[in-house]
């Protein structure tokens, strides 16, 4: 079976280069202005934590494969980009708990 014939969900991982609206690529920055506003930098924490979970995943299949004996390494990866992903997640919660209470708030 060749990789275009694999579902989404298992086909082998890349390294993520940029956001499909055109973000900016990996290790590039934002010229700093005035103000930045929160999408941006929920996009940047975003491509940071598609960074770690990539490095996090490639240490680990090395790991399993046995090129790589770094237990530690590994496991602080791992436990890196999943803290990442709950913040991420958490912010989000919050994003819509408040979208939820101004929604419902009588004017």
């Amino acid at each position: 079976m060749s990789v275009e014939a694999l579902p989404q969900s298992v086909a082998p991982l890349t390294r993520p280069q940029s956001l499909p609206d055109g973000g900016l690529a990996l290790g590039e920055s934002r010229p700093q202005s005035d103000g930045i506003p929160f999408a941006s930098q929920l996009q940047d924490a975003l491509r940071t934590h598609e960074a770690h979970a990539w490095m996090a995943d490639q240490k680990a299949a090395a790991f399993a494969a046995g090129s790589l004996d770094d237990i530690h390494g590994t496991m602080i990866a791992l436990k890196q980009a999943d803290i990442e992903l709950r913040v991420i997640a958490n912010v989000r919660n919050k994003l819509l708990d408040a979208f939820n209470d101004l929604l419902h708030m009588s004017v």
